[in-house]
């Protein structure tokens, strides 16, 4: 016996079909999206990002950059950057960002690796698992500066980068934790006789010639005020 299918039955089949459909791309746009990260808030006027693929342009709300891309502020200028997975990246006026690389696929990001030339950095990373950052497996994001290095899986920290200056002025790097812990060292391979684990609530630098960070300190400032202090 032949069944022909009326028109009724085939609009019912096509919509049942949407949900799924919809499931699909959503799927594809966030493994898309894993490679970028998005303005979300631009404060003042001064802000450029710096591409390998396109040159120097304007940033504004709602760009996306990703790696290999600088993004440098001017005064009284503030960007924040949304990660795919919920984490924030706060720049402050008169910073520059690098996005080194990144080191995974388009669906799972293993790890984004930046550099900070000068300026201010916050953090409000979403953690990965609950171990404790005792070495850099698992580590989630790193930051260099042209002397030190940090690493995290997830937690609030305040991350300062200040260049030296003909007069004698050592250059030196500072990491404020608000949250979790932070990893910090000489370098971004972490190693145990060069690396300190800076808990929430304490702080410590490092300045050039400098061979390793000192144990970190009680911090003795609150650490919103820091953040406010650094424009952040």
């Amino acid at each position: 016996m032949l069944v022909t299918m009326t028109m009724r039955n085939r609009k019912r089949v096509k919509l049942a079909f949407l949900p799924a459909l919809a499931a699909i791309a959503s799927v594809v746009a966030t493994a898309s999206d894993n490679r970028h990260m998005r303005v979300i808030e631009l404060r003042g006027s001064d802000a450029r990002v710096v591409s390998k693929k396109s040159g120097e342009r304007p940033l504004k709300e709602g760009d996306e950059v990703s790696e290999g891309d600088a993004i440098q502020t001017g005064v009284k200028t503030l960007v924040t950057l949304a990660l795919f997975d919920g984490s924030r990246l706060r720049i402050a006026p008169e910073s520059r960002l690098n996005l080194s690389s990144l080191k995974g696929d388009t669906r799972t990001i293993v790890r984004w690796d930046m550099k900070l030339d000068r300026g201010a950095v916050s953090g409000d990373i979403v953690e990965r698992d609950s171990q404790k950052p005792k070495s850099d497996r698992g580590i989630k994001l790193t930051i260099e500066t042209p002397i030190a290095a940090m690493g995290v899986r997830g937690t609030r920290f305040l991350y300062t980068h200040e260049e030296g200056n003909e007069a004698g002025k050592a250059a030196r790097t500072e990491i404020h934790t608000g949250r979790g812990e932070v990893l910090f060292s000489k370098t971004k391979d972490f190693r145990e006789d060069s690396t300190v684990i800076v808990g929430q609530g304490y702080w410590t630098f490092l300045e050039a010639k400098i061979p390793k960070p000192d144990g970190p300190t009680k911090a003795t400032e609150d650490y919103e005020k820091l953040l406010e202090k650094n424009g952040l």
